[in-house]
């Protein structure tokens, strides 16, 4: 059976909705919720909270190129490269570290230029060594 309409909900009941709540009842931000538009007006936002992952995401060149570069020519490089530095990029980033995420892209170019001059030394070497052969064996 309901109630009648305009008659007061049931103990532990909602009331209708759009009806006035009733006297004595909790305000919606009582559980812990601060009041839509906290802080108030002309307070500056805190220094201590940190900043959202997006806000610093595209603020960071993480030089993937360097970073394939770097598996395609010394693989062995690229497995340091991505343990040490690589993927902390994006931990330092939601973190706040925009430096240290910086510092780490920064290394990760660093590593994939070491590794292209690893490769072409190698490859010139082996270029080389089958040039030496090739002649030897047709002697």
């Amino acid at each position: 059976m309901s109630p009648l309409y305009g008659a007061a909900p049931p103990y532990g009941g909602m009331p209708p909705y759009g009806a006035a709540p009733q006297p004595g009842a909790m305000p919606p931000y009582a559980g812990g919720y601060p009041p839509p538009g906290y802080p108030p007006a002309g307070y500056p936002p805190s220094p201590y909270a940190p900043r959202p992952y997006w806000a610093a995401a595209f603020a960071v060149n993480k030089h993937v190129g360097w970073f394939v570069v770097n598996w395609l020519f010394f693989w062995p490089l690229a497995i340091y490269s991505l343990v040490a530095h690589f993927l902390k990029i994006d931990q330092s980033l939601m973190m706040g570290d925009q430096v240290g995420a910086e510092a780490h892209a920064a290394s990760v170019k660093k590593l994939g230029i070491i590794a292209l001059i690893i490769g072409c030394v190698f490859f010139a070497i082996g270029i080389a060594f089958d040039a030496f052969v090739l002649s030897s064996v047709n002697n």
